[in-house]
């Protein structure tokens, strides 16, 4: 005949202490207490599993505890539970399967949120932007972040990229292309998401890259290719730098214009222009190849020579920005920002040369005029290229930082020369 065991009580219990080998207090009914040598208590509910063997095992219901102790439970609360999975057992249920099942499907409910999560395209597209922030200049990342920005109002926010389809992404180009038509920025959002999967398929977050095959000659039509206008004679462009000279709007707005006539340098580089890349010294003023225009991996620093004219320039937009920002022609509104990018094409309307002149312009200008006065200033067509930032395949494109800088720095000397001739006349 079984022993008969005398049900605890919560004195019993709470008085018990601990020694160097672990306790264990019996309630009766499959329930008891143990006591660890660290004087933890807690309740196991000791049972026969429902598979018609004899073969034991035992669950732990909770840690013993007060009436006031959160996290614990009392003898009542033991008993009651022990009573519960007592009756679990008799229905043919094996409460430590139980457990185990609901702890799996909790782990694999928290690894699918963990996983869709990780696959959202904002989220993708994030990581991304992140990743090219360390390669490329500031003024192509808030470019690229404009794309994205794009991208996830049209997917949505909480969008999982395995869930966009070709009529998604064709839309998103369609909207860009025929009801704002702005081809080029239907474009560029393209080549960005084309991108955006590229990163993600070798991540391993694709199995397939459905852009892969996209082609913008399939979804973007041909616009009329527009040339930024500008002057082609030296007498037109004798009135733009005369007028230049008379803008009575913000004086660095007026230096950046000199500036760009002085260097002919693409808008984004003349605007993004540091203090930190200006060399008084050695007389160079050298852009990072992140900043330059060109394919990745085929981008090239550029090095601009200071002429006398520009360094008077640069001293006298000093007195207005070194000490206030980073950059040499900051915004009026903001030290930590560039002129806006119509600033100066907007300057340039103001002083009546609306359709006549751009800020991009003075490349075409000087492009044309350098090899007008070819036998003047004596520089080959190659130097001509590297001065405007062109890289052209093959030999004549292979050329590195320092290569022909002698003849580049005549050659902008001599063009600074030119300008100054032209105003005098």
């Amino acid at each position: 005949m079984p022993k008969k065991i005398k049900p605890l009580t919560d004195i019993q219990i709470s008085s018990a202490k601990a020694t160097e080998k672990q306790i264990t207090l019996f309630d009766g009914n499959g329930l008891r207490v143990i006591i660890t040598t660290k004087e933890r208590k807690y309740f196991r509910f000791d049972y026969t599993k429902p598979t018609g063997k004899k073969n034991r095992t035992s669950i732990t219901i909770g840690d013993y505890g007060k009436k006031d102790e959160e996290d614990k439970i009392t003898l009542e609360k033991a008993r009651k539970k022990c009573n519960k999975l007592r009756a679990k057992v008799q229905k043919g249920i094996d409460p430590v399967e139980e457990k185990e099942a609901k702890l799996a499907k909790k782990a694999k409910k928290k690894e699918v949120k963990k996983t869709n999560k990780k696959l959202l395209f904002k989220n993708i597209s994030a990581n991304y932007l992140e990743k090219e922030k360390k390669s490329i200049g500031n003024s192509t990342y808030v470019t690229y972040e404009r794309y994205v920005r794009y991208m996830n109002e049209a997917f949505g926010k909480n969008r999982s990229i395995e869930d966009i389809t070709i009529e998604d992404i064709s839309n998103l180009i369609t909207y860009y292309d025929i009801t704002k038509n702005q081809q080029e920025t239907a474009l560029r959002t393209l080549q960005c998401l084309k991108r955006v999967y590229r990163y993600a398929k070798n991540r391993g977050l694709l199995k397939y890259n459905i852009t892969s095959d996209l082609e913008p000659v399939d979804l973007i039509s041909k616009k009329e290719i527009k040339h930024f206008s500008h002057v082609t004679n030296e007498q037109e462009f004798f009135k733009v730098l005369k007028a230049i000279n008379t803008y009575n709007g913000d004086p660095i707005v007026t230096f950046a214009l000199k500036y760009q006539s002085m260097t002919f340098l693409r808008p984004a580089n003349v605007r993004g222009l540091r203090w930190d890349i200006v060399d008084f010294e050695k007389k160079l003023i050298t852009y990072p190849k992140e900043e330059m225009k060109g394919e990745r991996g085929k981008k090239q620093a550029h090095t601009i020579p200071i002429t006398t004219q520009i360094e008077a320039l640069l001293k006298e937009a000093a007195r207005l920005t070194k000490d206030r920002s980073i950059y040499v022609f900051a915004s009026p509104q903001s030290n930590l920002k560039t002129l806006s990018e119509n600033t100066l094409n907007q300057a340039l309307h103001r002083l009546g040369f609306k359709g006549i002149m751009t800020s991009h312009g003075f490349r075409h200008t000087a492009s044309t005029l350098l090899n007008e006065y070819h036998k003047e200033h004596g520089a080959s067509g190659d130097v001509i290229e590297m001065m405007l930032a062109h890289k052209e395949p093959g030999i004549r494109g292979t050329y590195n930082h320092a290569k022909y800088m002698d003849e580049r720095i005549r050659l902008s000397q001599w063009w600074c020369d030119f300008l100054d001739k032209l105003q005098e006349e």
